[in-house]
């Protein structure tokens, strides 16, 4: 509760900060006129093909739009008449993809993004039993609108939590009726879905309202799952039995100690579950499903395994996310069904992932990246032996883009003047899944060695991709018919009897195909720069190595080539920034016999940086450094003006313009610094900043920075962290006050690494972990940092200290490149405790924290001081990515002085 109020008034400061940025900027007379309402009404924003028609309504005459693709690349546009304050856009021509629409009302415009869906190829059907898709019943208000579009997608089973706490309010009273679920199970089963309800997780009734641990406990639970089964039954027979009890989801200490304990107490839980539902209820029928394990913990799995969990269960069920390479994500399943069939007289269980995706997050995972990931998961987990999979989820769990758990979903949540979800570009690419290969048994992989993968649906149909650039020779008799992700098909003549494909991380589908092999000697190949901008056309080079001329096309632009020569085409670019993916495709006349996918980095033209500097802290002295970058090639830029201001949220902390700021060379950059007043030392502050182009544009940059001095160790001119005043705490049962957490903390360095001191007050001191993996549990501290300012780098390091039983240790999570988890190399830790104060001296190498040398620039950490006070484990953060999203731009930013 303390971390959403934490969100709330950080976002409050924010509106006001981007307010008084516009108000210091803005024309000193207002607008003549009102500006003109727009809202796009349509509730669906995801179309069949030959169905799209954007229904909206204007007090304007007339509206304009604007169509591109996933690009940006320009698709159609045009205007369109407004009757009666209502209007249709008829985009019915829109082939299959994913597509950025802009309409304009006036001085209006409302952006969204639209997904139109091919048809299902022939021999798929249009629903398929291994597809499932998680979604929050009652977590917004257009649960019946969802439903019919996962019916329409081609998903057959749906998954959310069947809540304890909120049913049984009395003990052994069970109240539907005021329940979202009891509304969702038959809307979702109207719309051919077959639910899976996820039992859990306590009741206030029992056990103190903890995860249960005790008998009396585990029975409780076990008959509200029996009397769940009984409710709705007439819709499903798949309850899985908790959720991730290994995860994090267990809230009883009893529970937490060891893996021992964790077996325990899960096992009975199913037993009783068991005992419930099929021995005293007498439901042979019911598909009771677990452990519902985070990950294939293999340690905790096989403790249950031993302990005869599968004589409990109908179907084994675990998550795994995919994390940054699907094609590891699950390689861990041989072992485990090796270990069910050991364990099972031999035989196989149905094996679910419930769980699996992955978050858009700034700097990590893209939308781009999740589209990929959407094909190449669902198609890994069939090929290791996964039953049934789940995506989750649905819909995004909310709107921060910096919140991980707000930004699994494959539709965003409804933007102002937008009433439908948008879709993001991997729910086209799900979809696409489905339509390719919905119905069609997996019959094996061809013989490609990574980083190539091929494998083969039904008779003739292949899903084929590559992590690494591949070209491989695809056997045919006939045409193929080559159909990317987003379900956009194109049709190849072989030549010689193949077709040469080029295969990159976004998947293809290939119909037709005999065989497939790798080749290194391709008859056309094309080249781009690694990095393009958005002012100046893309250089892309074919080259010719047949003895005839060959012709072609990179997107909508036309080649020719003469034999045994090159040529470089230029395509023009769009506004949109990051990766930009091409198809060159080549051959003779109008036949198309090479496919060749291209893949440039696109960055903004020119771009603005703001770095804090602490030039000195006796007496204080801090700087502004902002640097203006021109990424093009051949231009360059004419600076006429640096405008910068800080804010607190409410008044200006200072501001002023720069000028005589000299051109900026292609390539190049020019960084402007200038002093700003001395502000309060490890809290934030929003900067704005705007530069004027020569040519009167403008290119602005704004955000969170501070001024926090990473002193040398023993020195002390600047204060330490205030625990109490400058963190983000996240009490669940209720914070105590000072004496419950508070202190000091401070950030120094030696030659060596990084110091990291604190003075923690605290009246209850718990710690009960004996593998130091697990020191976050109790009372400890954890640290990360990422090697240049936040958001720069992905790279993070995460490390934690704590006095274990055993003694103090410190342990690394996520290690830097070419390292691994576990005790932290070159780490020593004093940890003492004096009365109600826990003191803390940890020392990190620099190299153990992925840094060459001391940092001579400002480089990115948080901190978190976790508190176990026996019920539960409470946190106050300095910083963010930690805790609940692990991500490299929630640090803040600190500098070596």
């Amino acid at each position: 509760m303390q971390l959403r109020h934490g969100r709330a008034r950080w976002g409050a400061v924010l509106a006001a900060a981007l307010a008084l940025a516009a108000s210091g900027l803005a024309a000193a007379t207002a607008p003549a006129h009102a500006a003109a309402t727009l809202t796009l009404t349509s509730p669906v924003l995801v179309f069949d093909q030959g169905s799209t028609r954007i229904s909206l309504t204007t007090d304007q005459a007339s509206v304009s739009y604007r169509v591109t693709d996933e690009a940006g690349a320009s698709v159609t546009s045009g205007t369109s008449a407004v009757s009666g304050g209502a209007g249709a856009l008829d985009l019915s021509s829109l082939g299959p993809g994913y597509y950025h629409l802009s309409v304009t009302a006036g001085t209006t415009t409302v952006p969204t993004e639209i997904g139109v869906l091919g048809g299902f190829a022939p021999g798929t059907a249009t629903r398929d039993q291994r597809f499932g898709m998680d979604v929050h019943f009652g977590h917004q208000p257009n649960d019946a609108t969802l439903f019919a579009l996962m019916g329409r997608i081609g998903f057959t089973h749906t998954r959310s939590d069947l809540n304890w706490s909120a049913i049984e309010q009395s003990p052994g009273e069970y109240s539907w009726g005021g329940y979202v679920t009891d509304k969702d199970v038959p809307l979702a089963a109207q719309n051919g879905l077959t639910p899976l309800l996820v039992a859990g997780y306590s009741n206030k009734n029992y056990d103190g309202g903890y995860t249960p641990y005790t008998q009396a406990g585990w029975d409780a639970f076990g008959r509200f799952i029996d009397a769940g089964y009984e409710h709705f039954s007439g819709y499903t027979k798949d309850v899985e039995v908790y959720n991730e009890f290994n995860g994090g989801f267990d809230t009883a200490q009893a529970c937490a100690r060891t893996v021992g304990d964790k077996v325990r107490c899960y096992l009975g839980m199913l037993k009783a579950a068991h005992q419930a539902v099929k021995v005293d209820g007498g439901h042979a029928d019911a598909n009771l499903i677990g452990p519902v394990s985070a990950g294939i913990d293999q340690p905790w799995i096989t403790g249950l395994l031993d302990g005869g969990a599968l004589d409990y269960l109908d179907s084994f069920s675990f998550h795994q996310y995919a994390g940054a390479n699907p094609e590891t994500a699950y390689a861990a399943v041989p072992w485990l069904r090796q270990q069910i069939r050991d364990h099972h007289g031999g035989k196989d269980m149905p094996l679910w992932i419930t769980e699996t995706g992955d978050t858009v997050m700034p700097g990590a995972v893209t939308d781009a990246d999740q589209a990929d990931f959407a094909v190449r998961l669902p198609v890994l987990a069939f090929a290791a032996g996964v039953d049934r999979y789940f995506w989750y989820d649905f819909l995004n769990d909310g709107s921060d883009p910096t919140n991980k758990e707000h930004n699994f979903g494959q539709l965003r949540q409804p933007t102002t003047g937008v009433v439908g979800n948008a879709p993001k570009p991997s729910l086209v690419t799900q979809a696409t899944v489905l339509r390719q290969i919905g119905g069609l048994p997996l019959t094996g992989s061809d013989d490609l060695a990574a980083p190539a993968y091929s494998y083969r649906f039904g008779t003739t149909t292949r899903v084929m991709w590559a992590t690494t650039p591949t070209t491989v020779r695809v056997a045919a008799t006939k045409p193929l018919t080559v159909t990317d992700e987003y379900g956009r098909a194109s049709t190849y003549t072989p030549v010689g009897g193949s077709v040469t494909l080029g295969l990159d991380k976004h998947p293809v589908y290939v119909r037709g195909a005999s065989g497939v092999s790798v080749t290194t000697n391709p008859g056309v190949t094309a080249t781009v720069p690694g990095t393009s901008n958005t002012a100046e056309t893309i250089p892309v080079t074919v080259t010719n190595h047949e003895r005839h001329p060959v012709n072609g096309t990179v997107g909508h632009t036309g080649f020719t080539v003469a034999a045994r020569a090159s040529t470089t085409v230029q395509v023009p670019t769009t506004g949109n920034t990051g990766e930009r993916n091409l198809v060159a495709s080549a051959g003779v006349g109008p036949l198309r016999t090479v496919r060749i996918p291209l893949s440039t980095s696109v960055v903004a033209a020119t771009r603005v940086t703001v770095a804090p500097k602490v030039a000195g802290t006796d007496p204080v002295r801090n700087q502004l450094a902002v640097t203006v970058t021109n990424n093009r090639r051949a231009t360059a830029l004419p600076v006429a003006s640096v405008y910068w201001q800080l804010t607190d949220g409410s008044t200006y902390l200072g501001r002023g313009t720069e000028t005589g700021v000299p051109d900026v060379a292609p390539g190049r950059s020019v960084t402007v610094t200038v002093d700003v007043p001395a502000l309060s030392t490890w809290d934030q502050h929003w900067y704005y900043t705007k530069v004027t182009t020569g040519g009167g544009a403008e290119v602005a940059a704004q955000g969170w920075t501070g001024w926090s001095p990473v002193e040398a160790d023993g020195a002390a001119h600047a204060p330490p962290i205030d625990l109490g005043r400058q963190v983000a705490r996240t009490y669940p049962g209720g914070y105590g006050g000072a004496a419950d957490l508070s202190g000091t903390l401070r950030p120094s360095y030696t030659a060596d690494g990084l110091v990291v001191t604190a003075d923690v007050t605290d009246d209850v001191f718990r710690q009960a972990a004996t593998d130091p993996s697990q020191l976050w549990s109790g009372d400890s501290i954890q640290f990360a940092v990422t090697p240049t300012l936040p958001g720069l780098s992905t790279q993070r390091v995460e490390v934690g200290a704590a006095l274990l039983p055993n003694g103090p240790a410190v342990y690394t999570w996520s290690p830097p490149p070419g390292q691994s988890a576990g005790t932290t190399p070159g780490a020593t830790a004093t940890v003492t405790r004096d009365g109600t104060t826990t003191h803390y001296r940890i020392a990190v190498p620099w190299a153990s924290l992925g840094l060459a040398a001391r940092p001579t620039a400002p480089f990115g950490m948080s901190v978190v001081v976790n508190d176990s006070d026996g019920a539960a484990r409470n946190w106050v953060t300095w910083g963010d990515g930690i805790t609940t999203t692990k991500s490299s731009v929630l640090l803040r930013p600190v500098q070596i002085v």
